[in-house]
C-alpha cells in the first residue's frame, strides 16, 4: 500500500512529465499556437517548489500542462496557448514533497498577439497565506523577493526589479512605477529604494504595463528617529522633507528633530515666530494674521471714519486678518469732525464754505 505522500508524489511526477511533452501545446489539426503568455507568481516565504499551470478547453485534443520552478523566492517562465474562447486556466503550487499547498482557476478568452492582464487568486490550503498568479504580456520580478529593515542598523533597502516579455526576453530600462501599500511604515522613491518608518509588515509593487511585482518587506526593531530639514537654519524642520536613522543616532547635517516649519526658506516664519499684519502665516499655526491687536475707533456719526482724537478701544484679528470692531467703532481713523457725516477723508470738498469737508487739513 502506498502512503498518501508517495500518492502525491507521483501525482507531482506526472504533471512533470506532462509539462515536458507539453511545452509547445498544439491548436487541433496540430498547428503549434501563437499566442505567448507571460506568468509570475511571488511565492517568498512560502513552502512553494513548484507551480503546475493546466490550460484547457472544448476543442483541445488534451490539456496543456506547464511548470514553473521557484527561483529566489519567484515563479516565471511563458506559456503558449492556442488562441480561442474560454480558455481554463488552472493552477496548483505544490511543496518539495508533492503536496498541494495552494489551488486557483480563472476563465478567459486569448487572443492572438497581446492579452490583457490576468490575474487569479490562488487559495491557501491549511494556514497558508493566499497568493495571486499573475498572466500577461509581461511579468515584472522585484528582487529580493522579501526583504527585512533591522532598525537599529539602517532604514533602508534598495530593490531591483526585472520585466520580460513573453519570449522571457528582458526588457531594458522599463518605466516602472514604485508604490506601497502603507506610507506610514515605509515608502519607496522612484528607483526602488525602500525607507523603512515604523516596524511592522509592508508590500512594495512594481508596475510596467498593468503587469505588477511584488515584494514583502518586515521591518523590526524599535521606532527609529525622524529628523527634518531645516534649511532656513532657524531651528524648526520642513515635515515633508525627512530622514529616518536609528534609534538614538545623531540628527543628519542640515536637519533638526523639530518640524512644522511652514516655510522652510524664511528663518522669521516658524512655530515660535511672532505673527504680524503681513498677509502670511508667520507662527504657522495654519492661520494668517490672526491675533494681532489693532485699534479700532469711535465714529459718532456713522459715516466710516472714527475719530482720531477720541480714546481707542484694541481688539485681536481674527484668522485671515479679519477685524471685528466694537458696535460704534470703525477700524479707519481720520475724520476730523466726528459730529457731521458728511466730513470725513472721503468725502468731496466744497468750494467756498469754509469747511474742511475732505479732512486734508486745506480748506478750498
Amino acid at each position: 500500500m502506498h502512503s498518501p505522500r508517495s500518492r502525491a508524489l507521483a501525482a507531482l511526477v506526472g504533471l512533470l512529465t506532462l509539462g515536458a511533452c507539453s511545452s509547445e501545446p498544439l491548436e487541433p489539426g496540430g498547428v503549434t499556437g501563437d499566442a505567448s503568455i507571460r506568468v509570475s507568481a511571488n511565492v517568498a516565504n512560502t513552502p512553494i517548489d513548484l507551480l503546475v499551470v493546466t490550460v484547457s478547453a472544448q476543442d483541445f485534443p488534451f490539456a496543456a500542462v506547464f511548470n514553473l520552478p521557484v527561483e529566489n523566492g519567484t515563479a516565471s517562465g511563458t506559456i503558449h496557448v492556442p488562441p480561442g474562447a474560454d480558455r481554463l486556466f488552472t493552477v496548483e503550487a505544490f511543496d518539495a514533497s508533492g503536496d498541494v499547498t495552494h489551488d486557483g482557476a480563472a476563465t478567459r478568452d486569448v487572443e492572438r498577439g497581446q492579452n490583457p492582464p490576468l490575474t487569479i487568486p490562488l487559495t491557501p490550503r491549511s494556514g497558508q497565506v493566499p497568493l495571486t498568479i499573475v498572466f500577461g504580456d509581461y511579468s515584472v520580478e522585484v528582487s529580493p523577493a522579501s526583504a527585512e529593515i533591522d532598525l537599529t542598523g539602517g532604514t533602508t533597502v534598495q530593490l531591483a526589479v526585472t520585466v520580460e516579455d513573453a519570449q522571457g526576453a528582458v526588457v531594458d530600462a522599463p518605466d516602472v512605477r514604485w508604490a506601497t501599500s502603507n506610507p506610514a511604515r515605509a515608502t519607496v522613491s522612484s528607483t526602488g529604494l525602500v525607507t523603512a518608518h515604523l516596524p511592522g509588515d509592508v508590500d512594495i509593487v512594481a508596475t510596467f504595463n498593468g503587469i505588477a511585482g511584488v515584494t514583502h518587506v518586515t521591518i523590526v526593531g524599535p521606532v527609529p528617529d525622524t529628523y527634518y530639514a531645516d534649511a532656513d537654519a532657524d531651528g524648526f524642520g520642513d515635515p515633508a522633507v525627512s530622514q529616518s536613522v536609528p534609534t538614538g543616532s545623531p540628527a543628519p547635517d542640515g536637519y533638526v528633530a523639530n518640524a512644522g516649519d511652514c516655510d522652510d526658506t524664511d528663518n522669521a516664519r516658524h512655530p515660535d515666530g511672532t505673527e504680524i499684519f503681513n498677509g502670511f502665516d508667520d507662527d504657522c499655526d495654519g492661520n494668517i494674521d490672526e491675533g494681532i491687536e489693532v485699534a479700532t475707533y469711535v465714529d459718532a456719526d456713522d459715516d466710516g471714519f472714527g475719530s482720531a482724537t477720541a480714546p481707542v478701544q484694541m481688539v485681536e484679528t481674527q484668522p485671515g486678518g479679519f477685524v471685528a470692531p466694537p458696535p460704534g467703532y470703525v477700524t479707519s481713523a481720520g475724520d476730523c469732525n466726528d459730529a457731521n457725516a458728511a466730513i470725513h477723508p472721503a468725502a468731496l470738498e466744497v468750494l467756498g464754505d469754509g469747511v474742511d469737508n475732505d479732512c486734508d487739513g486745506i480748506i478750498a
